[in-house]
């Protein structure tokens, strides 16, 4: 065989390989098909990591290292698709599960996140967990395509407990009366339903209760959130504060802002939202709930 021969059927060969391997890729994930730490992607916790899915049957395997057992594992993940896809329902979705060193699931949280519901952002998806023992483990993020072609996403990793959340004059999602109570004293005013008590702690400060908190709302500019922004800030600092962020607008002036924040789900699996409503495009409203306001 001549050499210009063997090197022409090398040359074939080499792109039989590279096309196998771009499509094992594909459809196995990009950051291999199997958990183990020839495959998965390393990663490190307080980084976001950006990835995406681009087939259905795509599982994409990241690992780390925990150094001590009963180390707490938090995850977070968003479906980054953008907001045109509601408008054809097409859009996807995105989970995440924990398995340990053995490929043995441990954690679930058996929800996905994908947009919609939040003016057409995206509600994320948390995975908590307390590790048993120290050693390798890995995060698998998969979901589906609905009727688009990808689905990115982005997450990251702390080793911290679930995260408490956002809270307005130190009031947070979830607490009980007494600890609201020992926090800012008693309500001057109280209001009840079948269902909940309407406590107002000031003319501006409401506070409405089912076993806990489960709406804090503030019209004053003196109870502000631990991001420093009250009733008053620009839309500006408002986006600064929070980048993801998601806004309506009637031509330039702006009506609400809205955002999906840290913090434990409600009974019917809703996670935490927080809401500013404008007036000439600063905050006249800051509103912290289960819900959006509008959208």
């Amino acid at each position: 065989m001549s050499r210009q021969c063997l090197l022409l059927r090398m040359a074939v060969l080499s792109v039989a390989l590279i096309a196998v391997a771009a499509s094992a890729a594909h459809a196995r994930g990009s950051c291999g098909s199997d958990p183990d730490t020839a495959h998965a992607c390393r990663i490190a916790p307080r980084v976001t990591y950006a990835g995406k899915l681009t087939a259905e049957d795509e599982q994409d395997f990241y690992s780390f290292n925990v150094a001590r057992r009963n180390t707490p594992v938090h995850v977070t993940v968003y479906d980054l698709e953008r907001r045109r896809c509601l408008s054809n329902d097409s859009c996807g979705s995105v989970g995440v599960r924990l398995l340990d060193a053995t490929g043995n699931e441990v954690a679930n949280p058996g929800f996905v996140s994908q947009p919609g519901g939040l003016i057409g952002g995206s509600e994320p998806i948390t995975l908590d967990y307390r590790v048993r023992r120290a050693g390798t483990y890995y995060l698998v993020i998969d979901g589906s395509l609905g009727g688009g072609s990808k689905v990115p996403y982005e997450f990251s990793l702390e080793f911290s407990g679930p995260a408490r959340g956002p809270s307005i004059a130190g009031i947070r999602l979830g607490m009980t009366r007494s600890a609201v109570q020992r926090k800012i004293g008693r309500p001057q005013r109280v209001e009840r339903s079948p269902d909940s008590v309407y406590a107002y702690y000031t003319e501006h400060l409401l506070i409405e209760y089912g076993p806990r908190v489960f709406v804090v709302s503030t019209g004053s500019p003196r109870d502000r959130l631990d991001s420093g922004i009250h009733v008053g800030s620009l839309v500006k600092s408002v986006r600064r504060a929070y980048p993801r962020v998601a806004c309506e607008k009637r031509g330039r002036a702006y009506l609400l802002c809205a955002l999906s924040v840290p913090g434990p789900r409600n009974g019917s699996g809703d996670v935490p939202k927080l809401n500013f409503i404008f007036g000439r495009n600063r905050v006249k409203e800051i509103d912290l709930s289960f819900g959006t306001i509008i959208g």
